[in-house]
């Protein structure tokens, strides 16, 4: 499998790693927080506080760029989904200890992070993380894509029956099936084994594309060559997947991705 590293970057897409080669490069890890809301609860306290509070105190820890994402299709749901790349799960770890000891953040978050029992911001908040694939360990980011009006992504899970078929999966898409997105002009965000989340054992990976003529193009093209055909029915991959979740989203205009 070639490195999806040098390509990318021809194109002008930012590649979080540290080395040069993206089977060398440490991976990196993705928390995906999803924010879940009531009928009757809206949305501007967490929105408050991920643009003036979370997002700038991440950025002084030089964490980043953060994602924060709605439905396309308001109408849909109001979740909010924030992804944030970490270099390491300590740096995660340590994380809201640190913000607490913020002044700056504690200031900026007291909406949110005073809310009281009767009056919470959210209904629940639900957190998964995953670790970047060998082949394509960082995050990538196309800003010429997230300039055009009218773009958005789609975030696709794949769960598989058990540990071993989920292992495989991830192998398929290390050994094969990011050339094949490569050959089609998928434009990737992240691509992450799920290490901890409520749909384990899976993968998720998250597109952008920039109209949805160019998203059914693209999928076409994916779907129709003949690099697919020539991997997806070996025996090795047969019956990785069990189930595929897909959701269209937009950026939240303080989102940095």
């Amino acid at each position: 499998m070639r490195s999806l590293l040098l390509p990318l970057l021809t194109l002008g897409i930012l590649m979080v790693t540290t080395t040069t080669r993206a089977e060398d490069a440490k991976p990196m890890y993705y928390v995906l927080q999803t924010y879940h809301f009531t009928p009757e609860q809206n949305t501007a306290v967490v929105d408050k506080y991920l643009k003036d509070a979370f997002l700038p105190a991440l950025k002084k820890k030089d964490i980043g760029p953060v994602g924060v994402f709605s439905h396309k299709k308001a109408e849909d749901s109001k979740d909010i989904y924030v992804l944030i790349p970490f270099e390491s799960l300590e740096t995660y770890e340590s994380l809201y200890e640190e913000l607490a000891a913020d002044k700056d953040f504690v200031e900026a978050a007291k909406d949110y992070w005073l809310a009281t029992k009767q009056q919470p911001p959210y209904a629940r908040l639900e957190t998964q993380i995953s670790k970047g694939f060998k082949n394509a360990p960082g995050l990538m980011v196309n800003y010429d894509t997230l300039k055009k009006d009218g773009h958005y992504f789609e975030m696709r899970v794949y769960k598989s029956h058990n540990e071993e078929y989920a292992r495989r999966k991830v192998a398929m898409f290390n050994d094969d099936e990011l050339d094949v997105f490569k050959e089609a002009g998928v434009e990737p965000i992240f691509f992450g084994q799920n290490l901890a989340s409520s749909h384990n054992p899976a993968l998720t990976y998250m597109m952008v594309f920039e109209s949805e003529e160019k998203q059914k193009a693209t999928w076409d093209k994916f779907l129709g060559s003949k690099s697919w055909a020539a991997v997806k029915d070996l025996p090795k991959y047969k019956d990785t997947v069990s189930e595929i979740i897909k959701v269209v989203l937009v950026s939240k205009p303080y989102s940095q991705i």
